[in-house]
């Protein structure tokens, strides 16, 4: 992938605006905020080295989290997760943040 694109990666059109995505939400909820990356699929890569990106800057409250597929069936339209995975799912991403330091 190239640097374009990996700077790229992190960022979105927001009102015109080509906005980083991250920084947007580091700005709007503190330093005292975790923000999880969720990467999956042909995206992994790219999400794990925005991550990394920001880490490397000092942002250590952005973490990353593999959704992991085993087990789902995508037997949702046009497979899409379905109910059965939306709960295996949350179940995976609920024990993740559990054990980050969040203070909840």
């Amino acid at each position: 992938m190239g640097a374009g694109h990996q700077a790229g990666f992190g960022r979105v059109l927001v009102g015109g605006d080509d906005v980083d995505l991250l920084q947007k939400l580091r700005t709007s909820y503190g330093t005292g905020t975790t923000i999880v990356a969720v990467g999956a699929g042909q995206y992994v890569g790219h999400v794990q080295q925005v991550v990394k990106a920001r880490n490397d800057a000092g942002d250590s409250g952005v973490r990353y989290w593999s959704l992991d597929d085993s087990g789902l069936d995508f037997l949702g339209c046009d497979w899409h997760y379905s109910a059965h995975d939306d709960r295996i799912i949350a179940d995976r991403l609920t024990s993740f943040i559990a054990g980050l330091p969040t203070g909840w």
